[in-house]
């Protein structure tokens, strides 16, 4: 609600999801919105920059956020804060590095400390992603291998039936190569 909240000697004000977001006169501003620094997180992304959110919110000295699952904190030149604490667990392997967290907020020093909350390390199983590098390597190792050996004045067809006796590659991977090139 736009309205503050009053408790003792600050005041805090909130905006829901969706909600048109304007000035306040109130110390601490709570959003429920999309918030990143960059690049948007993803295609076609609607959200807010902290530079954005300081443009509009000129008097809180706070401005925490919460929708996005990746932590960020931001101050204006004037020592103004953008916090979003991201998600609370890990729920993805993006998240593999992620350490999840908290943070205590001193009202007088307008200062925020980051708590990280106990996880296990090594609870998930990335031996199956193939990363991008790994792939051209293989595909480079694999091209490298095509190219030995081969009589040239063969036809590429002929030099990759030599290479699949050769190699015994198997018949479910033969018949994908042969179907890429129909």
């Amino acid at each position: 609600s736009k309205t503050p909240y009053d408790r003792r000697d600050f005041t805090i004000a909130g905006f829901a999801y969706g909600e048109k977001l304007e000035d306040v006169n109130a110390d601490i501003v709570v959003i429920h919105d999309l918030v990143y620094e960059g690049n948007p997180p993803w295609p076609n992304a609607v959200g807010y920059q902290p530079k954005d959110l300081f443009k509009i919110f000129t008097k809180p000295r706070l401005i925490l956020t919460g929708h996005y699952h990746m932590a960020l904190v931001a101050k204006s030149k004037d020592g103004r804060l953008v916090v979003n604490p991201g998600s609370m667990m890990r729920m993805t392997i993006v998240q593999k590095d992620y350490k999840p967290r908290c943070y205590l907020y001193n009202f007088d020093d307008n200062e925020v400390e980051p708590v990280y909350f106990p996880i296990e390390e090594e609870v998930f199983d990335d031996r199956h992603i193939v990363e991008p590098k790994e792939k051209e390597e293989r595909l480079s190792a694999f091209i490298e291998k095509l190219n030995m050996e081969w009589d040239l004045r063969l036809s590429f067809r002929a030099n990759l039936e030599t290479f699949f006796k050769k190699n015994k590659v198997n018949k479910k991977v033969e018949e994908l190569i042969w179907q890429s090139l129909e």
